[in-house]
C-alpha cells in the first residue's frame, strides 16, 4: 500500500509540485518508512505550499515527538488545531503531542474536546430523524465534562425547543445571549442552532447575515 501510495503521490506532484496534500502524503509514508530526513523535507514542504493546511502541521507533530523533539511537536499540534478545530484526526493527534511533550492537562482537555464533538455530531444524526429525546440524552451526557461548551448547550437548547421543552430552550438561551453581552467570546453558530430551535427564524437569519459578511467557516455548512 505504501508503494501504491507513493507512487500516486509522486504522479500528483509530476502535475503540480505545490501539492500541499501529495508532499504531506510523501511524509507520512517517508515516516513509516522511517527514513527520517525525507519524512521532515516533506513535511516542510507540505506546510510551506500551504501554510493553512493543518493535517500536515499534525503530521509534521508525529514526525517530531518521534524525534523526541516535543516542544516543537506540541507547537505544530497548537496551530493545526487553530487551524481545524473541529478536526477529529486533528485533535486526537494534537492530544498525543501534548501528552508526550509533558502536558497532562492540556492533553486530557484536547481528548475531552474530541469525545464533545463526537458527541455532537452523533447527537446530529438523531436530530435528521428527529429522535429529539436521544439528542436530549446524548447532549446532556457531554455536559456533564465540559458544562459551559457553547456549541453543545446550543444544540441541547434546539432539542428541547423541538422536544416541546420550551422554557428549558428559552432559559439555556438566554443564559448565552447574558454571557455574549457580557463580553464572553461565543461562535456565532451556538445562537444559530439555538434560535431556529425555538423557531425564531429573523433572529437566526440576522445572526447568519453577519456570519456571511464575517465570513465565517462554518456558514457553508
Amino acid at each position: 500500500a505504501r508503494v501504491q501510495a507513493r507512487q500516486l503521490a509522486e504522479q500528483a506532484l509530476a502535475l503540480d509540485d505545490n501539492l500541499a496534500e501529495a508532499h504531506a502524503a510523501l511524509g507520512r509514508i517517508s515516516l513509516q518508512e522511517w527514513d527520517w530526513e525525507g519524512a521532515e523535507r516533506a513535511f516542510r514542504r507540505a506546510i510551506d505550499a500551504n501554510p493553512n493546511y493543518g493535517v500536515a502541521r499534525v503530521w509534521y507533530a508525529t514526525y517530531l515527538f518521534c524525534m523526541k523533539r516535543f516542544d516543537q511537536a506540541a507547537e505544530q499540534a497548537e496551530r493545526a488545531q487553530r487551524l481545524e478545530p473541529t478536526a477529529l484526526y486533528v485533535n486526537t493527534m494534537a492530544g498525543m503531542a501534548y501528552l508526550l511533550a509533558g502536558h497532562v492537562d492540556r492533553a486530557r482537555a484536547t481528548w475531552q474536546r474530541v469525545i464533545d464533538l463526537a458527541s455532537r455530531y452523533m447527537a446530529e444524526s438523531y436530530l435528521k430523524e428527529r429522535n429529539y429525546d436521544q439528542v436530549i440524552v446524548i447532549l446532556e451526557r457531554a455536559l456533564t465534562h465540559t458544562p459551559r461548551e457553547p456549541l453543545t448547550l446550543a444544540a441541547l437548547a434546539h432539542s428541547y425547543a423541538r422536544a416541546g421543552r420550551r422554557e428549558e430552550a428559552l432559559k439555556l438561551t438566554q443564559d448565552r445571549v447574558r454571557r455574549e453581552a457580557s463580553g464572553e467570546a461565543q461562535p456565532p453558530f451556538a445562537a444559530i442552532w439555538a434560535y431556529v430551535g425555538l423557531q425564531e427564524y429573523d433572529e437566526a437569519f440576522a445572526r447568519m447575515e453577519k456570519a456571511a459578511a464575517a465570513r465565517r467557516a462554518r456558514l457553508p455548512w
